[in-house]
């Protein structure tokens, strides 16, 4: 008899937890894309819960941009990033369903879709390919690329006369690296093909431009 009310009262709860939209925070990484016309720009988030609030930060390799504002209730994440000089920070806001995030983020009435879902180790993450280190110039061009390995992973740092942008992170498909940069209001794409007289083919991709293609040399020692 006990065993049935336990059990009664289990399946209240569980029914309970369905209307009320009770869903469990998301904690560790979390992969995902956001979309910004035709182009879609994978991004990692790690997410660090405490109770209804919730701290996000925006993976870039080995740097990381973390929200200043955060929580999560009946299913659904909002969190803020502070911005500098006055300028209205990113929001991200979205649902948790089935397991997976759905929602937009952005700032200045620029919201994109994003979606994200748990990182499993079971998943494909690339190869770390051939190391392709060094400082490399392109002929013609103000674009300069800083290259690293951290383990398996390739970073790459954009130096033009705009400044930074890095770094951008990935792996090889085993004949490309495909890095990406997203944190929270720039974003970028980058594919390196190694050449085999031992330069680069690069295609860099920017939200609202055109897929621009260069080649690349290693950059000479400085004496």
């Amino acid at each position: 008899m006990k065993i049935s009310i336990m059990i009664l009262n289990m399946l209240a709860m569980v029914s309970l937890a369905g209307v009320c939209g009770w869903a469990q925070a998301p904690d560790g990484r979390w992969d995902g894309k956001v979309t910004y016309g035709t182009l879609d720009v994978p991004f990692t988030i790690h997410f660090e819960p405490n109770g209804k609030t919730i701290k996000g930060s925006l993976l870039n390799g080995d740097t990381r941009v973390s929200s200043t504002e955060g929580s999560f209730e009946a299913g659904t994440l909002r969190l803020a990033f502070r911005a500098s000089g006055g300028a209205t920070g990113t929001r991200l806001e979205a649902k948790l369903v089935d397991g997976e995030l759905k929602g937009t983020v952005g700032s200045d009435g620029q919201m994109r879709p994003f979606t994200a879902s748990q990182f499993c180790s079971c998943a494909p993450e690339g190869e770390a390919g051939p190391d392709i280190s060094g400082t490399w110039e392109v002929p013609d061009s103000s674009l300069r690329l800083t290259i690293r390995r951290k383990g398996e992973d390739t970073f790459a740092t954009v130096s033009r006369p705009s400044g930074e942008l890095g770094p951008l992170a990935g792996r090889s498909d085993g004949l490309i690296f495909m890095l990406h940069y997203f944190d929270g209001v720039r974003a970028a794409v980058l594919e390196i093909e190694p050449r085999k007289d031992g330069g680069l083919d690069l295609k860099f991709t920017e939200p609202g431009t055109d897929v621009k293609k260069y080649r690349a040399v290693q950059a000479a020692p400085r004496k």
